[in-house]
């Protein structure tokens, strides 16, 4: 058997690769990385589940983490882009106006609704008037959906 000589390779790029990590909303760290101009890639995922993980744990397996991929700078945390998109949407201008208006819209027409429609509403929600908080949210999201708020 005869070996063949391996051929010599000649490295002609060594991509950038960018490292941080994410910490989602339910807790779980995310360590990601991304080499120049490809999709980003998630290398680990650390659950958070209060009865067996801590965020110092979660933190002290993060930096363990890191130096067995060769990091030795800190990392950088992220908003995960769930976290973010949730965040943009909530705080954008257009859609706070805009629940500011359905609001207002619901307000003038529940003001409209007579005594009686409002009594009927009550008490198709709590038919048995077992405490004076008794479906009290029911009540509300069909007053509203009475009054024309599709989103109630």
């Amino acid at each position: 058997m005869s070996e063949k000589a391996l051929q010599a390779v000649q490295i002609v790029k060594i991509y950038p690769t960018e490292y941080w990590y994410e910490k989602d909303m339910m807790g779980t760290m995310s360590l990601k990385a991304q080499h120049e101009g490809m999709h980003e890639c998630t290398l680990v995922q650390i659950p958070y589940d209060y009865a067996y993980t801590s965020n110092a744990g979660q933190w002290a397996l993060l930096q363990h983490l890191c130096k067995y991929f060769g990091l030795l700078k800190d990392i950088e945390q992220r908003p995960s882009k769930f976290d973010a998109e949730l965040i943009r949407q909530a705080t954008s201008v257009d859609a706070i106006d805009k629940t500011q208006e359905r609001v207002e819209e619901s307000a003038k027409n529940v003001h409209e609704l007579s005594d009686e429609r409002i009594i009927e509403i009550r008490q198709k929600t709590t038919p048995f008037d077992l405490s004076p908080w008794a479906d009290t949210l029911a009540f509300a999201r069909a007053l509203l959906k009475e009054a024309g708020n599709q989103d109630a």
